[in-house]
């Protein structure tokens, strides 16, 4: 497994963490984003020629629609899942960059 994986799981976690007590969510706002991290974890390991932070984006909003279809609040979550996509893309860009 690469770290760059690893590194997007734990940070998409901590994220989700932060999510789940700001927001009075329910764990579905913990697992979500745990695994949108490893999904641009991954991303990272592969040779894509589109922008990382666009794909890490709408990677967020749509694993977001999930959580928005249970809240009812659709513009709030799904606008909430493409910051997250993009907080997860930069922290695992920096962090995996000074672990090579």
């Amino acid at each position: 497994m690469d770290k760059r994986i690893l590194i997007g799981l734990v940070s998409g976690l901590i994220l989700g963490a932060i999510e789940m007590f700001a927001f009075n969510g329910g764990t579905s706002l913990l697992i979500i984003p745990a695994l949108l991290g490893g999904l641009i974890g991954f991303l990272f390991t592969t040779s894509i020629p589109l922008n990382r932070y666009v794909l890490g984006a709408i990677a967020g909003a749509v694993f977001f629609i999930a959580i928005a279809a249970q809240s009812g609040l659709w513009l709030d979550d799904i606008v909430t899942g493409a910051i997250t996509g993009l907080l997860i893309t930069f922290i695992t860009g920096l962090v995996g960059s000074k672990l090579k």
